[in-house]
């Protein structure tokens, strides 16, 4: 051994690698938790959404025709779309058609992800639950 110290080129190596297989885990993990969150997000909309719609029809005793009918979303009839944030990017358009008031978004990698529900579902209806559900585990082990 001589005098000098500091790493080897092999243990620098295999500390990139431990890194590499710990990125390779995490970062998927990470994203389909974002991904979760703002369809959560979505599915509170809905949710409020199909409440506003039973307050708009005992009042007017029709269901809105677009999302910014409703009291909740603001109350103008002009408005045709919500998004479920405030930025723009990745976030879901919530819209009405006919009775079903529908939330969708692109996921890139994915598809589009599209939640819906109607006035009489007690619970919203996801398009493909598998859609945000991509994990490293599945794809190396299955």
């Amino acid at each position: 051994m001589s005098g000098r110290s500091g790493y080897s080129l092999v243990e620098l190596m295999v500390v990139s690698a431990i890194v590499a297989i710990l990125a390779a885990v995490a970062i998927p993990a990470y994203i389909n938790h974002i991904n979760r969150a703002k369809q959560s997000e979505a599915l509170e909309v809905l949710l409020r959404a199909r409440m506003s719609q039973e307050v708009f029809w005992s009042e007017n005793g029709r269901y809105a025709n677009t999302i910014g009918c409703l009291q909740t979303f603001g109350g103008t009839c002009s408005r045709a779309l919500y998004r479920t944030s405030s930025t723009t990017v990745k976030s879901y358009l919530v819209s009405i058609s006919g009775q079903t008031i529908m939330a969708q978004r692109v996921i890139a990698g994915a598809g589009t992800d599209v939640l819906w529900i109607t006035p009489g579902d007690p619970l919203p209806t996801i398009s493909d639950p598998e859609k945000l559900g991509f994990s490293i585990f599945k794809w190396l082990f299955e």
